[in-house]
């Protein structure tokens, strides 16, 4: 966990807190429990992920009827191509 948090010089004591938390429980630092996935499609490493997880909640905050992060359903206006049902695979 040491040579982890050399990469985050700037973690806060809340964050240092549920890492410990996480590591303690024999979890490593460079996955974490959101399944949250980097840009090579590798599981985001523990700080980062929560970073990820509070700016996502800050837009939510700042825009709670405009947010895009993870829609729930499709929306209502959005029809499947004429021939084909809502369960085919654009493939």
């Amino acid at each position: 966990m040491r040579s982890y948090l050399k990469r985050f010089p700037d973690v806060t004591p809340d964050e240092k807190k549920a890492l410990r938390s996480w590591v303690r429980k024999g979890r490593s630092p460079y996955e974490n429990g959101w399944y949250i996935a980097d840009e090579s499609g590798g599981p985001m490493d523990f700080i980062n992920a929560l970073r990820f997880l509070e700016d996502e909640y800050q837009e939510f905050l700042k825009d709670p009827e405009g947010y895009q992060g993870c829609p729930d359903e499709q929306p209502e206006n959005v029809n499947p191509p004429s021939g084909s049902s809502a369960d085919d695979l654009p493939f």
